[in-house]
């Protein structure tokens, strides 16, 4: 009996924990991972806020039609943004809209 009593502590603070990991997680602005290629976006990873998904889209559209990866994690001060694949000018427009998107909270 004190085996199973045992186990159930086990199992209940290990839901704590992955529950308050979550929870930290998503308040520091998960790590997002977003595609480009051949005029289209996919979004592989993470949620990306609506306004700022139909501008990375109207980059992902442009005549450039950039091919490569964006990710970035946390929100204000926090924020870091990397481009892998992309061409110098697609790479600055799109780190400067998830900028003034998510740079400023």
């Amino acid at each position: 009996m004190a085996d199973l009593a045992w186990l159930a502590g086990l199992v209940a603070a290990v839901t704590a924990l992955v529950v308050l990991f979550r929870t930290l997680r998503s308040l520091s602005g998960a790590s997002v991972l977003v595609d480009m290629e051949g005029g289209e976006l996919r979004v592989r990873r993470g949620q990306v806020p609506g306004l700022l998904l139909g501008e990375l889209s109207e980059i992902a559209r442009g005549p450039a039609r950039p091919s490569g990866r964006v990710e970035w994690s946390g929100m204000g001060s926090t924020l870091e943004v990397a481009t892998t694949g992309l061409d110098d000018s697609s790479a600055q427009r799109v780190q400067n809209v998830v900028r003034l998107h998510l740079g400023r909270r």
